[in-house]
């Protein structure tokens, strides 16, 4: 009969405990699926067409992460993304305008002229914030992967 008294008080302890410690694993475990879910909206990017990566990144862009270290990953590769592709629009352009001359001759026309100078400031642009965007997605898996083996 005395343990039967003491029951409900032991109960309740270990009731209080999982609620008290309940949400910091949640949180990890919530900052593990947003790291997942980042990583895999990432990962790829460079495989798929302009069309579809254009359309990922603005998806990317507009999404927005709870966890700060997902969501600093994430403006940092949408960022670098972002100046990738206008690189290769204004590139596209370029080339266009450099096979209209060599078929036609004659001058570029400024709107030329000015989609190579774009092209190249947006390379060099997108080629500085690489290396930022990496380390934070390396960073990101070193977390998952750290959370994995425990």
């Amino acid at each position: 009969m005395r343990n039967a008294r003491h029951m409900p008080r032991c109960f309740l302890g270990v009731l209080l405990l999982s609620l008290l410690l309940g949400p910091l694993s949640c949180g990890d475990h919530e900052e593990t699926n947003e790291i997942r879910l980042f990583l895999d909206r990432v990962e790829g990017l460079d495989t798929v067409t302009l069309e579809e990566r254009r359309d990922r990144v603005e998806s990317l862009a507009n999404f927005r992460f709870t966890t700060e270290s997902v969501e600093s990953a994430r403006a940092q590769c949408v960022e670098m993304q972002q100046a990738l592709i206008e690189s290769e629009e204004l590139m596209a352009r370029a080339q266009a305008a450099a096979r209209r001359l060599e078929r036609e001759g004659g001058d570029a026309t400024p709107e030329e002229l000015q989609a190579l100078d774009g092209a190249g400031d947006a390379m060099q642009r997108s080629q500085s914030l690489r290396r930022p965007c990496q380390q934070a997605l390396e960073a990101l898996r070193q977390r998952v992967a750290a959370r994995q083996s425990t």
